[in-house]
């Protein structure tokens, strides 16, 4: 066996040694925005933003006499829907000495911040379009805000009358969400399930089709539902990271979304901007912002369920 002797010079004792460090910079946090990137882009021109909404007569048994001089029927004009834009930013200033010298994993701070920053921001909009439950008009002291699909939803609201921890989502109660959604004339086409709601669908084992992912190379069934085909539609089952949970006496409840996608557009009273300001000393100072609203052409096409036990809070 060779002999180690307290003489022999090892990595240990020197402090020249270069340091191991991969000059790569891994950030796992998520970053997707499945929502916002489903739905259709239009502007707003003011920051209540307004659109007009219409529907049709109910239908009815319509025999009308023969020869008879009709009486023209009152018209119901559309109505005028709105939703106030909501001003997101992002903002961080990096000195001179920081962006000049040698980093790992990245050569120019501002360059790698805007990236960061950029991603952060559509997370933070994505996040306040399925959650927020009002509008505000705001004020001098106070932001405005744009409602999300949580606050819009409200004809088809299929929710738990009051938090229970045997609110358990059933696939009785998934198809009624659907029913709803369609006998008002909506063509459901997603719906955005927060993680344990997901897992639930995937366990479904009604007469409907659960369409799985199957790996054409390998053939394997992949244990995650895509779509959920019903009597009233077929829905792709998106798994959403940032539906907020609600909190009663210490235990947490989920809420889901039914979409029809067409009905929701993504209004922009500002497009994304990234600005460098005005140095006040020896920093970059950089301003990410964007001003945008939620439009929802008819709320009657969706359907939401809250309410939902989860799980209680640790």
């Amino acid at each position: 066996m060779p002999e180690v002797t307290s003489t022999t010079y090892t990595a240990n004792y020197s402090a020249t040694m270069k340091d191991d460090i991969l000059d790569v910079i891994t950030n796992i946090s998520p970053d997707s925005t499945p929502f916002m990137s489903a739905i259709g882009k239009t502007k707003a021109e003011s920051t209540l933003h307004q659109w007009p909404v219409d529907s049709l007569a109910a239908p009815s048994n319509n025999a009308q006499v023969e020869g008879a001089d009709l009486e023209s029927a009152a018209i119901s004009p559309p109505i005028l829907d709105n939703n106030y834009t909501q001003i997101s930013a992002k903002q961080f200033r990096i000195s001179d000495t920081s962006e000049r010298v040698k980093k790992y994993g990245r050569k120019s701070e501002v360059a790698y911040q805007t990236a960061k920053k950029l991603k952060e921001l559509a997370l933070d909009m994505e996040y306040g379009l399925v959650n927020n439950a009002t509008s505000a008009a705001g004020g001098a002291l106070t932001a405005r805000q744009a409602k999300g699909i949580k606050g819009f939803i409200s004809t088809n609201d299929e929710s738990f009358a009051s938090y229970a921890v045997t609110n358990a989502l059933t696939e009785t109660l998934f198809n009624d969400a659907m029913q709803a959604a369609w006998s008002e004339g909506g063509e459901l086409d997603r719906v955005l399930a927060p993680p344990k709601v997901k897992r639930t669908i995937s366990n479904f084992d009604g007469y409907n089709t659960l369409t799985k992912d199957i790996a054409a190379k390998s053939k394997k069934v992949v244990a995650v539902v895509d779509f959920y085909e019903g009597d009233f539609g077929s829905v792709a089952i998106i798994p959403h990271r940032l539906i907020a949970q609600d909190t009663d006496t210490s235990k947490l409840y989920d809420s889901m979304f039914f979409l029809q996608t067409d009905m929701w557009k993504l209004a922009s009273l500002g497009k994304v901007k990234t600005e460098k300001l005005a140095r006040t000393g020896m920093s970059q100072k950089v301003l990410i912002s964007t001003e945008y609203t939620l439009e929802c052409r008819s709320e009657k096409a969706n359907a939401k369920m809250g309410k939902i036990y989860n799980s209680a809070v640790a």
